[in-house]
């Protein structure tokens, strides 16, 4: 159990059963009388402030006592997810490009990455261990999240440099947007291109439905994430979107992106963003928590592993439990002989006939009709949206549910 107020501080300690805690981010000398007359043993108190009577006592009690180490621009002990003014924190779009260098987002990136050579700095134990903390921090949160909205997750994958004016751009927002009206939670790596079209569309839910149009043509003024106007167009439109007012949480979406690819700066649109350190646990979040189904747009080598990331977890799945839907956009670019060698050109892949022979290479488990590879949209929605029509109960969790439990019950 994570505790990150006071009140359920106050609850847990003034429960005579209780057991070990996790105590996050709390000024504990608040409560300085009722922490030393309690029994610490097995507890973890992860970045809260403490004096010395409550540190004594932690240590004579073998507690664990896990603190942040000076001059680290992010809190490891994060008990929330971030929000764009989180990350954009001091982002003015007048002065767009110096401003989002001086923010939160990219102060952690520098903190993590070095930018001449694009790989990660090498860290200290003591600063590796505070990138994991605050990542397991972040997917505590995640599940928190995840829990109160009590929704289905719909993953989106593709392109991080497809341009804002490819139609693809426009096809994903609009099945992006007919997921959030079904009452599905669009889940994203938080990203530009694809990425940034699947937010778009779950913010644009409660919109009215000519707005997706022109908001995407206003984003394609600055079509790809290293044009200079691509994060100030975004800024400017959420901002003529929102006149003043709050996120509806009609518009709820969830971004999972890294400061591994932190030259890439996050998408505006996705409401609530879950920005890691470390890409393995950021990738395999997306994968599995998607456990209502992936929608894979046109992508390249990142797009291709996370279709066989979740290959792998269908085609390992026991025997009783759901595969997890999986359609993706784009027949020819999809479904091309291998025989055919490299297309430099048209980048296409042939992937349909590696992942249709693992669907249904294990007759116990085989997922072939969970697989859709096609343009239509409608096919793919008929896929992924719940339907009186379809067999409800006929097998156990996916995996991602299976995941998403025992997370949120940590």
């Amino acid at each position: 159990m994570d505790i990150l107020t006071l009140d359920q501080l106050d609850q847990w300690l003034s429960n005579p059963s209780r057991m070990p805690v996790t105590i996050s981010g709390l000024d504990l000398t608040l409560r300085t009388q009722e922490v030393v007359g309690v029994d610490l043993t097995g507890c973890t108190l992860l970045g809260c402030v403490l004096n010395g009577d409550i540190w004594a006592q932690s240590q004579a009690q073998g507690a664990s006592v896990l603190v942040g180490e000076s001059g680290m621009p992010f809190d490891p002990a994060r008990a929330t997810l971030y929000t764009v003014d989180d990350l954009y924190d001091r982002y003015d779009p007048e002065d767009s490009l110096p401003s989002w260098r001086a923010s939160f987002d990219y102060r952690a990136y520098l903190w993590f990455m070095d930018p001449e050579e694009n790989l990660p700095l090498r860290l200290s134990t003591g600063q590796a261990m505070q990138a994991r903390l605050h990542d397991t921090a972040i997917e505590g949160s995640v599940a928190r999240f995840i829990e109160k909205t009590g929704k289905p997750l719909v993953g989106f994958m593709g392109g991080h440099d497809t341009p804002r004016d490819a139609q693809v751009f426009a096809t994903i927002a609009e099945l992006a947007r007919r997921m959030t009206r079904s009452g599905q939670l669009v889940l994203t790596g938080g990203g530009p291109g694809l990425m940034e079209a699947a937010n778009l569309g779950a913010f644009l839910a409660p919109f009215p439905d000519d707005i997706l149009a022109e908001a995407v043509a206003a984003l394609g003024a600055a079509p790809k994430y290293n044009h200079p106007d691509w994060l100030s167009t975004a800024w400017n439109l959420r901002e003529r979107l929102l006149d003043g007012g709050t996120v509806s949480p009609d518009s709820e979406s969830l971004g999972i992106p890294t400061w591994l690819y932190g030259h890439e700066p996050p998408n505006v649109f996705a409401t609530h963003q879950a920005k890691m350190f470390y890409n393995s646990l950021r990738e395999d979040g997306l994968i599995t928590l998607a456990g209502a189904g992936l929608i894979i747009g046109p992508g390249n080598a990142g797009t291709v592993q996370e279709v066989f990331q979740d290959a792998t977890q269908n085609y390992y799945r026991k025997p009783g439990t759901k595969p997890t839907p999986i359609a993706l956009l784009g027949e020819a670019y999809w479904s091309r002989p291998a025989e055919d060698g490299p297309d430099p050109i048209g980048r296409t892949k042939p992937l349909k006939p590696l992942l249709m022979a693992l669907a249904g290479e294990k007759p116990k488990t085989d997922w072939s009709s969970a697989v859709l590879i096609t343009d239509d949209i409608d096919a793919i929605a008929e896929l992924i949206l719940p339907s009186s029509e379809k067999e409800v109960g006929k097998e156990s969790l996916t995996r991602g549910e299976i995941w998403r439990a025992k997370i949120s019950a940590r």
